[in-house]
């Protein structure tokens, strides 16, 4: 795809995909499309999901995966209990040398 993000070279074992919406928004339900490009960049290890609170990052309550192992190429699904927060982020633990990327994430209050 023309547009990702990926941690491609990051020497770092965990990385995240932050999204600031700007104002207090519902939701509780995260869509990763997962990148897999059978070489530097591949699905992660796992991943979770954090919002923004009080100053502070925190991890959502309920978190619950589907797939359970996260896989590239097809569309990884995070859903929670509801949450309002202006900012989330996505945490992933990388899976060996390989780094994560993302092609698309979508947020969900449904």
């Amino acid at each position: 795809p023309n547009n990702r993000w990926t941690a491609y070279e990051s020497p770092d074992a965990t990385d995240w995909l932050e999204i600031d919406f700007g104002a207090p928004r519902a939701f509780r339900r995260v869509e990763l499309a997962l990148y897999d490009d059978r070489g530097g960049v591949q699905p992660p290890e796992r991943f979770h999901v954090e919002v923004w609170r009080g100053g502070a990052w925190e991890a959502v309550a309920g978190e619950r995966h589907q797939p359970e192992r996260p896989l590239g190429n097809v569309v990884n699904e995070a859903r929670f209990d509801p949450v309002t927060a202006s900012r989330v982020r996505v945490v992933f633990t990388h899976a060996g040398q390989s780094r994560s990327g993302v092609s698309e994430i979508m947020v969900w209050d449904d």
